[in-house]
């Protein structure tokens, strides 16, 4: 082999061996992706029957790589009564991703209405597991950084004026109580007369031994 052809083969060589090099890399970065469902809840209580209770709420991306629903930074949507808003998140890196998420509270509270003003934060964490695979972990945090169950809001409604008819209801007292109630008074009563009978006759029996 002349000198021309063995340049020729080490040129090939090594135009092969970079090639499985680029190859195993971007096979190395390709992973089948995670998907993680996000469940949002709200707990809406109302002490007035069909009072609506819709809400909106905001995911914000903490780190600019979390993948959103949309391409903005901020996802916002409803929740209704005491129902729940499932987002589904698609990760293709490992990596720890963070998210916040809160209650949008209107700058004009409407009358009776109570909201939860707490935020919640998201942190996912994609690892590698095999045949290049990703598992995703969620975990949910308050504002202390403290883990919690599950991400939930409460609202509730207040009618003052059915409130105030509640109250004076559960301030009448029941049969039995009343009952019990009129014992007592016709009781003390009868001690009373008594007693009274008792000191009038003793002054009657000391009034009649001094005359005798």
């Amino acid at each position: 082999m002349n000198k021309k052809k063995l340049v020729n083969a080490l040129i090939l060589i090594v135009g092969l061996l970079a090639s499985l090099a680029c190859l195993q890399t971007g096979y190395a970065d390709t992973f089948i992706e995670a998907t993680t469902s996000i469940p949002i809840q709200q707990q809406f209580e109302s002490n007035e029957k069909n009072k609506a209770g819709i809400f909106t709420y905001q995911l914000e991306a903490v780190n600019e790589e979390s993948p959103m629903p949309t391409n903005q930074s901020v996802y916002e949507f409803t929740i209704r009564e005491s129902e729940t808003h499932t987002i589904s998140l698609t990760f293709d890196q490992p990596g720890v991703y963070h998210y916040e998420v809160k209650q949008v509270i209107p700058d004009k509270k409407k009358q009776g209405y109570t909201y939860d003003t707490r935020k919640l934060f998201i942190e996912v964490y994609v690892s590698y597991a095999r045949n290049q695979q990703l598992l995703s972990n969620l975990i949910v945090k308050n504002e202390t950084g403290l883990k919690v169950e599950s991400l939930t809001f409460e609202n509730s409604f207040f009618n003052s004026k059915i409130a105030g008819h509640q109250e004076n209801k559960k301030y009448l007292p029941k049969t039995g109580e009343e009952v019990t109630f009129v014992f007592s008074i016709t009781g003390i009563g009868c001690i009373w007369l008594i007693c009274l009978f008792l000191i009038y006759k003793h002054k009657s029996t000391n009034q009649n031994e001094k005359k005798s």
